[in-house]
């Protein structure tokens, strides 16, 4: 992956920090095979896959927070399948779900988005 890197001298030291390339990050997204969920509470069961190529993509960090930098409400990581099952309590239609693994684009998903679209489908996908 290529940087975009900006250095700057401060006090005898040279201080890099890089933002990755957009057009360098893969594409992935998810498919939800199961969402069940109450007023407090949410259960989810899906796949991450690779946009392009339809693989598989395993070690995506999944979770649930309130917003980007909120406190982490429930978690996990998909396996060596790409295969996920989230399970978290105390979650409301207003927090996100989010997936991030370096070299793809972040994902991030309102809740309510999925709940609303798990009743009007039974099969709910979303890709970025």
């Amino acid at each position: 992956m290529m940087l975009n890197l900006t250095c700057t001298n401060q006090k005898q030291r040279t201080l890099c920090t890089g933002k990755p390339l957009p057009e360098n990050l893969l594409r992935m997204e998810a498919e939800f095979t199961q969402i069940r969920f109450s007023e407090t509470s949410v259960y989810l069961t899906g796949k991450v896959l690779a946009k392009d190529s339809r693989e598989p993509v395993p070690g995506v960090n999944i979770y649930i927070a309130k917003s980007k930098r909120g406190k982490i409400k429930a978690g996990t990581a998909t396996n060596i399948s790409g295969e996920f099952n989230l399970l978290s309590d105390n979650t409301f239609p207003t927090d996100s779900l989010f997936m991030v693994i370096i070299g793809y684009h972040k994902l991030n998903f309102s809740l309510a988005d999925i709940i609303d679209s798990s009743v009007k489908s039974p099969k709910y996908n979303k890709a970025m």
